[in-house]
């Protein structure tokens, strides 16, 4: 409550780290800050969204879409909103991490601007061998969970993760090929490889 209370006073930084403490603390440790101090923190959000960089702001998206601040009402269109406008004003900055924070965010949250995800598909292309193994498979399931095709997009994510397959996670497989068949994106090669993978380790699935 001590921090909720002062944090007007902190710099934007450390404001963005509080909100993402906060969230991972809470999935940790299933603990609940309260409705009444994300709302302050929502508040401060707005008042000074101008401050952020991508990282402050794919964390404090990220925070937000963790604690189910999600967009059924007016304030939460209003706060994802300034998010999206922040992100889009600092899209050349956004690197790898930031992107899939930011992707997965919006689309936990039910926030679906095409125009952010039209936007990240320039970001995420020249950057995509720079993805770790979850960081694809959590754009690509980003993508298909707000139904935003990109052939350009998904071409890339099977270029990259092929060779790399062998790092993914089951769920992170499983997020991936599910995506592609979602949008009905045809990749026959990394279908074909992740069966030939999945059968080394389908004990783990």
């Amino acid at each position: 409550n001590h921090t909720i209370s002062s944090v007007h006073n902190f710099d934007s930084w450390v404001f963005a780290a509080i909100c993402h403490k906060l969230a991972k603390l809470g999935k940790i440790c299933q603990w609940d800050a309260g409705t009444k101090n994300w709302q302050v923190l929502e508040l401060e959000i707005v008042r000074r969204i101008e401050w952020f960089g991508s990282r402050e702001i794919s964390n404090i998206a990220w925070a937000l879409a963790t604690e189910n601040r999600m967009t059924p009402n007016i304030w939460g269109e209003l706060v994802w909103g300034e998010l999206e406008t922040a992100a889009l004003n600092h899209i050349h900055e956004f690197n790898p991490q930031d992107i899939a924070n930011m992707v997965w965010a919006c689309a936990k949250a039910g926030h679906c601007s095409h125009r952010l995800f039209n936007s990240l598909v320039k970001a995420i292309v020249p950057q995509i061998n720079d993805f770790t193994s979850q960081e694809i498979s959590n754009t690509a399931w980003a993508y298909a969970t707000v139904n935003h095709s990109s052939p350009e997009l998904f071409d890339s994510i099977a270029e990259a993760a092929l060779p790399r397959l062998r790092d993914f996670s089951p769920q992170g497989i499983v997020n991936t090929v599910w995506a592609y068949a979602t949008l009905g994106h045809s990749s026959p090669e990394l279908f074909d490889t992740i069966a030939k993978t999945a059968l080394h380790e389908i004990d783990k699935f």
